[in-house]
């Protein structure tokens, strides 16, 4: 019945998730906006922030060179910030589902330091070999 096409689907590839180059990473992310649930690869979520990274040192270029006009740019960068926020948390919580750690780890942002540190090495871990909890292992594409 059901699990067995569900099996043959996983099997196929057609639910595992995609690990994306660069470019790809950054559409892949803001596709599943506010996706809190499967697993993202290193690449899919390093890829994306460093676009955001790359994208707001641009507009701040832009503030420094163009001056006066920097409120109109100030307010793109904003709206590229709040746009981008909730994918950032989103791909976090399924890059920690990639190391079989529950997304609820974020709030370790709330501890300076300390906290953040152990984020960032869970976040810059290995993923967990083939399917856990929370979904098959991200593969490259064919």
């Amino acid at each position: 019945g059901s699990q067995t096409s569900q099996n043959a689907d996983i099997e196929s590839g057609s639910d595992v998730p995609e690990i994306p180059s660069f470019i790809q990473a950054f559409p892949m992310v803001m596709k599943k906006y506010a996706k809190f649930s499967g697993r993202a690869s290193l690449q899919e979520f390093w890829y994306f922030w460093l676009t955001c990274f790359l994208v707001n040192i641009v507009f701040n270029m832009i503030v420094q060179l163009v001056g006066p006009v920097t409120n109109i740019v100030a307010i793109v960068q904003g709206l590229f910030i709040l746009a981008v926020v909730i994918p950032q948390i989103a791909c976090g919580v399924r890059r920690l589902h990639d190391t079989n750690r529950t997304g609820w780890w974020c709030r370790l942002l709330l501890v300076p330091v300390i906290g953040w540190i152990y984020l960032l090495i869970w976040l810059a871990g290995a993923p967990t070999p083939g399917p856990n909890k929370y979904g098959p292992q991200p593969r490259k594409r064919r």
